[in-house]
Parts: structure tokens; C-alpha cells; sequence
């Protein structure tokens, strides 16, 4: 065996090369992300351990997506701040809404265990 063949390789990219399908993706996966995260606060504020179990399971899938299209976003930040669209406004305010979001869920997830450390 070579060592080419031993080294690891490289994630796959999930942003498409052209700026536009980039901004596209980006806002599929942003909206996954929130979408995710919604799910949990409702999960978690309804008390449905099952349920939550595999909210939380998919929530981790969709952020860890989403985690590797927003390093690759940031290493071609340039390129879509030169791209004034609506799709990049569109993106801008999806990321103002997902800090509102994930901001949300922590403070629920934190009142959660406070309480059952509380309990104890």
C-alpha cells in the first residue's frame, strides 16, 4: 500500500462551487439548523423523554452539517460578501434568527437542569 492510499481523507464539501447554489445550501442547512433546535425546545418543554431522544439525535446530525457548511462559508467569506442578493440577505437574517434559536434552547436546557439538579 502507498501512503496516499493510508492517508485520511478529506471531508466532502457541501457547498457547491458557484457563489448562488453556495448561498442556497447554506440557507437549506440554516434552516434545517433552526428547524432542529425548535424541535428540541419543544420536545424538551413538553417532557417527552422518547421523543426527545431522538430530537436530540437529529439535531446533533443537522448541526454537525451545518458546523462543516459554515467553515466552508467562512474560508470563502470574500466571495459571498461581494454577492449582494437577496439570497444573501435572506441568509443573513436566518442567522440572526437561528442566535435567537439556539439562545432560546439553551436557556430552556439550562432551566432543565437546574431544576432536576434541584430534585436531587
Amino acid at each position: 500500500m502507498t501512503s496516499s492510499q493510508n492517508a485520511p481523507k478529506a471531508p466532502q464539501k457541501l457547498l457547491p462551487k458557484k457563489t448562488k447554489l453556495a448561498l442556497i445550501k447554506m440557507t437549506e442547512l440554516t434552516e434545517a439548523t433552526i428547524e432542529a433546535f425548535e424541535n428540541e425546545t419543544n420536545a424538551i418543554t413538553m417532557k417527552t423523554d422518547v421523543e426527545l431522544l431522538a430530537v436530540m439525535k437529529q439535531k446533533q446530525d443537522v448541526n454537525d452539517l451545518y458546523q462543516q457548511a459554515a467553515q466552508e462559508f467562512m474560508e470563502r467569506q470574500a466571495e459571498f460578501l461581494a454577492h449582494s442578493s437577496r439570497a444573501m440577505q435572506q441568509l443573513t437574517a436566518l442567522q440572526k434568527q437561528l442566535s435567537t434559536t439556539i439562545k432560546l434552547n439553551m436557556s430552556i436546557l439550562e432551566k432543565v437542569t437546574r431544576a432536576n439538579n434541584g430534585s436531587k
